[in-house]
């Protein structure tokens, strides 16, 4: 499974306790542009806040905050008011290699 399939997982996992639009929203993780912010980026703050009728910025922290729980992310960060930046672990970076070195 590539990495970038393993985090939209592990986020799906914590949108699923808000909507029954988890998978949706899940898809619209990314790879940041700018490594200096993390490894990737969630842009689902403000769609979900909208469909839950929730503050975007209230929900972000708690969306961050229930990420940072998984062993799979070094930092999870609220930017701004809408993006959820998430840097991987450098173990999962190493396991993610290795498993690349033995497929090819």
């Amino acid at each position: 499974m590539q990495l970038l399939e393993i985090v939209r997982t592990q986020v799906d996992t914590v949108l699923a306790q808000y909507t029954a639009n988890h998978a949706q929203h899940a898809q619209r993780i990314s790879q940041t542009r700018d490594a200096s912010l993390g490894d990737y980026q969630a842009n689902v703050i403000f769609a979900l806040s909208k469909e839950l009728s929730r503050n975007p910025e209230e929900l972000a922290r708690e969306l961050a905050s229930k990420l940072q729980e998984s062993e799979l992310f070094e930092s999870v960060e609220v930017a701004g008011k809408g993006f959820i930046n998430m840097k991987l672990t450098e173990a999962v970076i190493r396991e993610q290699c290795v498993i690349a070195a033995s497929d090819g």
